[in-house]
């Protein structure tokens, strides 16, 4: 599903949304504004001075909020539940149950949501820039306002860029009355594509792994090893065999935990953690599109709360290298479990494994060169 998203320009100059580009994850409170929550307006003006982005017909569910508990500008906090996303609207009277609203959703959430307010989640497809065109209302002074009768015009853009001329404040500098004023970015929201793909039953895929099936499981996690790769233990992006394209948003998504991490090795942000859940659900997919068919990724964020993610594509692998290179890795395990148990002839005992050099050393055996010490020294008169 795609939801047309607005955020105004100065929410991306404060920093609040990084600079919007396609392909992004973004992790944000959104809310719905429609026409009723502005009812004691002239519902004329309200519709040509202040509904900035695209209208949309959202059906969901309305779930009353307790105002007593919240704070909110409405006397009637509401949350809009849909399939796969939660919104938050000022209702203009008690709603509850089964709805269809017009509206407008964007991400100005600032002070105007309950604290702790789920957020939505998904990849930007497409977006365009949205601009308006004002005129001074003043004879020169510094009020300006949209002109009555002419609509918000979007252009089609592959990122926000980090200079928008005529965005900000219509009245800031100066300027030929009327002309268009960029207000923000209309995002158009894939919450779908944070879903797993449809795949067979992966809770069967996994248990046919570990019976030594054909399905092998490719796990994704950060831990100060250099990838987030792991098999029986770290994968190296060189043993991988990826696109260049996935290891670099792989390493840059490992260098981003880190970063989000304070002294105690505790999120610092509860919007840092749900990024990560988000990018990492992301990288999980695209993996599991380049492994194939013969793989499930496993995905268990360190989000509080968060539950464990299996993707599994239904295609193909569209890198064989790399698919070829987790089968040899899953091999050579194999092959290696199967000496250390002939090495031990079905006995009970140990030994050691250089995981470096492959080798096994197994300490009851005399290699050549090797000296038993005083205490391990045989009698020859007794024979012990």
């Amino acid at each position: 599903m795609i939801l047309p998203v607005y955020v105004p320009d100065w929410q991306i100059g404060d920093g609040d949304i990084e600079h919007p580009y396609i392909g992004m994850v973004l992790s944000h409170v959104l809310l719905l504004e429609t026409d009723s929550h502005h009812s004691e307006q002239d519902p004329e003006q309200e519709q040509s001075y202040g509904k900035f982005g695209q209208e949309v017909t959202v059906t969901g569910v309305a779930e009353p909020l307790d105002a007593q508990s919240v704070y909110a500008i409405g006397a009637f906090p509401t949350a809009i539940r849909g399939e796969g996303f939660v919104l938050y609207w000022d209702a203009p009277a008690f709603t509850e149950g089964p709805v269809t609203l017009n509206g407008i959703i964007d991400a100005t959430d600032y002070g105007r949501t309950p604290e702790g307010f789920p957020e939505v989640t998904g990849v930007v497809t497409s977006m365009e820039l949205a601009t308006l065109l004002y005129a001074n209302e003043d004879g020169g002074g510094m009020n300006w306002a949209p002109t009555p009768g002419h609509d918000q015009q979007f252009r089609p853009i592959s990122n926000y860029p980090r200079c928008v001329p005529g965005a900000g404040e219509a009245g800031a500098g100066t300027g030929s009355s009327p002309h268009l004023v960029t207000t923000g970015v209309v995002l158009h929201l894939d919450i779908s594509a944070m879903e797993p793909e449809p795949a067979a039953d992966t809770t069967d895929a996994t248990q046919a792994d570990a019976a030594g099936g054909s399905i092998m499981t490719i796990r994704l996690f950060p831990d100060y090893a250099d990838t987030v790769l792991w098999l029986h233990g770290p994968v190296t992006y060189a043993d991988a065999k990826l696109s260049p394209a996935l290891v670099a948003d792989m390493e840059a998504w490992e260098g981003s935990y880190y970063a989000s991490l304070d002294g105690n090795q505790a999120w610092k942000s509860r919007s840092g953690a749900a990024q990560f859940t988000a990018t990492g659900s992301e990288l999980a997919q695209r993996l599991a599109k380049e492994l194939g068919d013969g793989f499930v990724v496993e995905f268990h964020s360190y989000e509080p709360g968060s539950s464990r993610q299996l993707f599994r594509s239904e295609q193909h692998s569209r890198n064989p290298a790399a698919a070829e290179a987790f089968r040899a890795m899953v091999a050579a395990e194999q092959e290696l479990k199967a000496r250390l148990e002939a090495d031990q002839g079905g006995g009970v005992g140990w030994f050691a494994y250089g995981p470096l050099s492959g080798a096994v050393i197994d300490p009851n055996q005399h290699y050549p060169g090797h000296q038993l010490n005083p205490v391990q020294q045989e009698n020859p008169e007794t024979g012990l």
